[in-house]
């Protein structure tokens, strides 16, 4: 059973039911991306109106994200008209959100995520860090994701004129241990990588004293999203794997390993296609016997090796435990 809140009120939704609400959703998404002009009322009426409320929040979410990527001016009080009957939905839906410190402040490690050298990162967050209108030569439009790591950006890159992903490091991962020089060679080691199930890093650069990384944008959701979404057939699923494996089999003849590999850390593209994500983090073979007792991963997906810190032994073994955890999850 799933809980939903709408309008102030709260029920339980059965499974079958926010499936059916989420597989709409995934629709109407991909074919506004398409610009074949959908109307949101058009896909409220093939819902039952139980489930209009709790359809309406999201649709409106996704509406406003894509309209606002390409430019587009919005009219707060058309939306108000157009949805009557769920006035708070629609005026909680178009509210920007407010920044309070106990918002910006996402960067402390969650319970499960673990990412620290030699020790744990420290409970207390740094100083709550604005948004920033540019890194450098990208204008930043919104912000991805956020966690123990610190931010991913969605970011146009002024020069070329592209969408981008720039993952920008928390002080906190350099006060755990690791170091600037470290992470920028590593990133560097990815960003030598190419191929077709990898998500691509572009370059790393400063923000003043801090490195970024600069990766391809893919226009899509994460593996845990298309499992729930998609409904798989086991066949369907094997055959995502296998292009997973292609990949991080790939990596490991350049001699990376990943160490996070997860389905959060998997993005599915709007064709249906895989690609890993967060190899700029990966260690490679020629450095990992200087990293012994580092502690790197999520703890439900590490291999023994890893929540054991024996980082100077690892190989694409490490990466297979995590993989094979995954099929395990999606096939449950």
């Amino acid at each position: 059973m799933s809980k939903l809140e709408s309008q102030g009120d709260s029920r339980e939704l059965s499974l079958e039911d926010q499936r059916q609400v989420d597989r709409l959703c995934h629709e109407f998404k991909r074919e506004l991306k398409a610009d074949a002009g959908q109307r949101i009322e058009d896909y409220l009426d093939r819902l039952p109106e139980s489930l209009r409320p709790f359809a309406l929040g999201e649709l409106l979410s996704l509406e406003l994200d894509i309209l606002s990527d390409r430019g587009v001016t919005l009219d707060a009080s058309a939306y108000r008209r157009r949805f009557p009957d769920y006035a708070d939905i629609a005026a909680k839906a178009l509210q920007p959100p407010a920044k309070s410190p106990s918002q910006e402040s996402t960067l402390s490690p969650r319970a499960d995520t673990l990412k620290f050298a030699g020790g744990p990162l420290r409970s207390s967050s740094p100083a709550d860090e604005e948004i920033p209108a540019r890194m450098g030569r990208y204008e930043i439009r919104r912000v991805l994701g956020k966690g123990a790591f610190g931010r991913v950006y969605l970011a146009n890159d002024t020069k070329l004129d592209r969408l981008v992903a720039l993952k920008a490091p928390s002080q906190m991962l350099f006060d755990s241990g690791v170091s600037v020089e470290s992470f920028v060679e590593e990133a560097r080691n990815a960003a030598r990588l190419k191929h077709p199930g990898m998500v691509a890093v572009h370059d790393v650069q400063q923000d003043g004293d801090r490195p970024f990384i600069v990766q391809e944008y893919i226009d899509g959701g994460s593996l845990a999203d298309w499992l729930r979404i998609e409904q798989p057939t086991h066949q369907g699923i094997v055959s995502m794997l296998i292009e997973i494996t292609e990949a991080v089999g790939f990596a490991h003849q350049q001699g990376l390993v990943h160490r996070d590999l997860k389905p959060a850390n998997i993005l599915v593209d709007a064709k249906g296609h895989a690609h890993v994500a967060d190899f700029g983090l990966a260690v490679h073979e020629s450095v990992q016997w200087n990293r012994k007792g580092e502690i790197f991963g999520t703890p439900a997906y590490m291999s023994p090796e890893l929540v054991r810190g024996e980082t100077h032994r690892l190989d694409g073994r490490s990466d297979l435990w995590s993989l094979g955890v995954i099929l395990y999850g999606s096939t449950g």
